[in-house]
Protein backbone atom coordinates (compact mmCIF):
# COMPACT_ATOMS: atom_id res chain seq x y z
CA UNK A 1 0.00 0.00 0.00
CA UNK A 2 2.93 2.38 0.58
CA UNK A 3 3.85 2.31 -3.14
CA UNK A 4 0.23 3.13 -3.94
CA UNK A 5 0.29 6.06 -1.51
CA UNK A 6 3.54 7.33 -3.02
CA UNK A 7 2.07 7.19 -6.52
CA UNK A 8 -1.04 9.07 -5.41
CA UNK A 9 1.23 11.68 -3.82
CA UNK A 10 3.32 11.90 -7.01
CA UNK A 11 0.18 12.53 -9.06
CA UNK A 12 -1.07 15.22 -6.68
CA UNK A 13 2.26 17.04 -6.33
CA UNK A 14 3.03 16.77 -10.04
CA UNK A 15 -0.30 18.29 -10.96
CA UNK A 16 0.16 21.11 -8.44
CA UNK A 17 3.65 21.88 -9.81
CA UNK A 18 2.21 21.97 -13.32
CA UNK A 19 -0.52 24.39 -12.26
CA UNK A 20 2.11 26.56 -10.58
CA UNK A 21 4.38 26.73 -13.63
CA UNK A 22 1.36 27.47 -15.83
CA UNK A 23 0.41 30.31 -13.49
CA UNK A 24 3.92 31.78 -13.84
CA UNK A 25 3.80 31.46 -17.62
CA UNK A 26 0.39 33.13 -17.79
CA UNK A 27 1.71 36.04 -15.76
CA UNK A 28 4.75 36.43 -17.99
CA UNK A 29 2.57 36.31 -21.10
CA UNK A 30 0.29 39.01 -19.68
CA UNK A 31 -2.79 36.83 -19.18
CA UNK A 32 -2.69 37.43 -15.42
CA UNK A 33 -1.41 40.40 -13.41
CA UNK A 34 -0.30 38.33 -10.45
CA UNK A 35 1.97 35.32 -10.98
CA UNK A 36 -0.05 33.11 -8.62
CA UNK A 37 -3.53 34.25 -9.68
CA UNK A 38 -4.18 31.19 -11.85
CA UNK A 39 -2.60 28.84 -9.31
CA UNK A 40 -4.65 30.23 -6.42
CA UNK A 41 -7.99 29.55 -8.12
CA UNK A 42 -9.15 26.15 -6.84
CA UNK A 43 -11.75 25.58 -9.58
CA UNK A 44 -9.38 23.70 -11.87
CA UNK A 45 -11.86 22.71 -14.57
CA UNK A 46 -13.24 26.22 -14.99
CA UNK A 47 -9.83 27.91 -14.92
CA UNK A 48 -8.46 25.54 -17.58
CA UNK A 49 -11.51 26.22 -19.77
CA UNK A 50 -11.08 29.95 -19.23
CA UNK A 51 -7.39 30.06 -20.09
CA UNK A 52 -7.96 27.84 -23.11
CA UNK A 53 -10.46 30.37 -24.43
CA UNK A 54 -8.05 33.24 -23.71
CA UNK A 55 -5.32 31.48 -25.70
CA UNK A 56 -7.75 30.86 -28.58
CA UNK A 57 -8.55 34.58 -28.72
CA UNK A 58 -4.91 35.66 -28.42
CA UNK A 59 -2.44 36.46 -31.16
CA UNK A 60 0.40 34.48 -29.58
CA UNK A 61 2.44 32.55 -32.15
CA UNK A 62 2.59 29.42 -29.95
CA UNK A 63 -1.04 29.53 -28.86
CA UNK A 64 -1.96 26.21 -30.50
CA UNK A 65 0.84 24.39 -28.67
CA UNK A 66 -0.32 25.91 -25.36
CA UNK A 67 -3.94 24.94 -26.11
CA UNK A 68 -2.88 21.36 -26.85
CA UNK A 69 -1.02 21.12 -23.53
CA UNK A 70 -3.94 22.67 -21.65
CA UNK A 71 -6.30 20.12 -23.23
CA UNK A 72 -3.98 17.27 -22.20
CA UNK A 73 -3.76 18.69 -18.68
CA UNK A 74 -7.55 18.88 -18.50
CA UNK A 75 -7.85 15.19 -19.45
CA UNK A 76 -5.34 14.33 -16.74
CA UNK A 77 -7.28 16.52 -14.30
CA UNK A 78 -10.19 14.10 -14.65
CA UNK A 79 -7.98 11.15 -13.76
CA UNK A 80 -6.32 13.10 -10.97
CA UNK A 81 -9.74 13.92 -9.50
CA UNK A 82 -10.69 10.26 -9.42
CA UNK A 83 -7.39 9.39 -7.74
CA UNK A 84 -7.67 12.21 -5.20
CA UNK A 85 -11.37 11.99 -4.33
CA UNK A 86 -11.85 8.24 -4.09
CA UNK A 87 -11.96 5.50 -1.55
CA UNK A 88 -9.21 3.14 -2.70
CA UNK A 89 -9.60 -0.59 -2.17
CA UNK A 90 -6.97 -3.07 -3.24
CA UNK A 91 -7.91 -6.47 -4.63
CA UNK A 92 -6.61 -9.03 -2.12
CA UNK A 93 -6.09 -11.57 -4.90
CA UNK A 94 -4.16 -9.10 -7.09
CA UNK A 95 -2.44 -6.44 -4.99
CA UNK A 96 -1.55 -4.49 -8.13
CA UNK A 97 -5.24 -3.95 -8.94
CA UNK A 98 -6.86 -0.99 -7.17
CA UNK A 99 -10.47 0.15 -7.29
CA UNK A 100 -10.93 3.89 -6.89
CA UNK A 101 -14.52 4.20 -5.67
CA UNK A 102 -15.78 7.62 -6.70
CA UNK A 103 -19.34 8.93 -6.87
CA UNK A 104 -20.91 12.22 -7.88
CA UNK A 105 -24.35 13.44 -6.92
CA UNK A 106 -26.25 14.61 -10.00
CA UNK A 107 -29.84 15.48 -10.81
CA UNK A 108 -31.84 12.33 -10.59
CA UNK A 109 -29.32 10.23 -8.71
CA UNK A 110 -25.72 9.35 -8.21
CA UNK A 111 -23.14 8.88 -10.95
CA UNK A 112 -20.73 6.03 -10.28
CA UNK A 113 -17.28 7.06 -11.54
CA UNK A 114 -15.48 4.13 -9.90
CA UNK A 115 -12.33 3.32 -11.86
CA UNK A 116 -9.81 0.53 -11.76
CA UNK A 117 -6.13 1.48 -11.92
CA UNK A 118 -3.11 -0.74 -11.53
CA UNK A 119 0.34 0.49 -10.53
CA UNK A 120 1.42 0.98 -14.15
CA UNK A 121 -1.67 3.10 -14.85
CA UNK A 122 -0.84 5.38 -11.92
CA UNK A 123 2.82 5.60 -12.93
CA UNK A 124 1.72 6.56 -16.45
CA UNK A 125 -0.56 9.32 -15.14
CA UNK A 126 2.36 10.72 -13.14
CA UNK A 127 4.68 10.55 -16.17
CA UNK A 128 2.10 12.26 -18.40
CA UNK A 129 1.69 15.10 -15.89
CA UNK A 130 5.48 15.51 -15.67
CA UNK A 131 5.74 15.54 -19.48
CA UNK A 132 3.15 18.33 -19.71
CA UNK A 133 5.04 20.29 -17.03
CA UNK A 134 8.30 19.89 -18.95
CA UNK A 135 6.65 20.71 -22.30
CA UNK A 136 5.16 23.92 -20.84
CA UNK A 137 8.58 24.87 -19.51
CA UNK A 138 10.28 24.20 -22.84
CA UNK A 139 7.56 25.92 -24.86
CA UNK A 140 7.78 29.11 -22.82
CA UNK A 141 11.42 29.33 -21.75
CA UNK A 142 13.10 27.09 -24.31
CA UNK A 143 15.58 24.28 -23.86
CA UNK A 144 18.43 26.25 -22.24
CA UNK A 145 16.89 28.17 -19.35
CA UNK A 146 17.74 28.05 -15.71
Amino acid sequence: MSKLNCLIGDIISGFVRTEFILSQILSELGFRENRIDFFADSRTEKKLQSIRKEFEESELPKKHQFIGLIDELDELRKKRNIVVHSLVLTNVEDRDNHMFHNYQKIKGGILNKTTQFNTSDLENIHVEIREIHNALHTLHWGEKSG
